[in-house]
């Protein structure tokens, strides 16, 4: 009866749970852990989405200087310079911040027509159609992520070939465009991008 007893009464250490203790120190470090994680998940995140909208913004940027690109490539009476003559062809080795050409297929007996380009507080802005470079409306726009801070024009060879009537080189257009990119001003990177366009069309006026 007695050792009945004694064996009822033995406890067994296998059967020993956590204590009160070990589970709040459990606790804490998973959640610390979890804290941690979720942070620099977050972080990412975060970093995606600036890279993201910086990709976004600059393709924006390319598609418009593309756009602008098409259209003086193809064509004539490259103008360099403020008005009011946009339609007198006129080189800039100097450079400007207007440019104007007549469009492909244009009228050149319409002298109000011109397809006038300008670069005016940080941004590149083209006049409105029959406007005669009366009005203008932007083509590109200033962000958090992107800064244009300067475009300019240089033309070559435009007036040499309205001189001589037909040149071996056709008219040259470059285009330098400077900015910054990145969300925080002080810590932004700085870039510049330069294209040079060659009249399509035969360098005949």
């Amino acid at each position: 009866m007695d050792f009945i007893t004694l064996q009822k009464t033995k406890r067994n250490p296998t059967n020993k749970g956590f204590t009160l203790v070990e589970m709040i120190v459990s606790v804490g470090l998973f959640v610390a852990v979890f804290i941690a994680i979720s942070g620099s998940f977050l972080s990412i995140i975060g970093s995606y989405k600036k890279v993201m909208a910086e990709r976004t913004n600059v393709d924006n940027l390319g598609t418009a200087i593309e756009s602008m690109v098409r259209g003086i490539k193809t064509g004539m009476t490259y103008h360099c310079g403020s008005g009011p003559n946009w339609d007198v062809a006129q080189d800039c080795p100097g450079g400007s911040t207007y440019l104007a050409f007549e469009k492909a297929r244009g009228d050149t007996t319409n002298a109000s027509d011109q397809v006038v380009y300008r670069f005016s507080g940080g941004v590149l802005e083209k006049s409105n159609d029959s406007a005669g470079a009366a009005t203008f409306s932007p083509v590109t726009e200033q962000t958090n992520m992107i800064r244009v801070t300067g475009i300019k024009f240089y033309v070559r060879g435009a007036a040499l070939s309205l001189l001589h009537g037909g040149d071996i080189n056709p008219p040259r257009v470059t285009i330098v465009i400077k900015g910054t990119s990145g969300l925080d001003p002080a810590k932004a990177s700085s870039f510049s991008v330069q294209t040079t366009i060659v009249q399509r069309l035969p360098d005949i006026e």
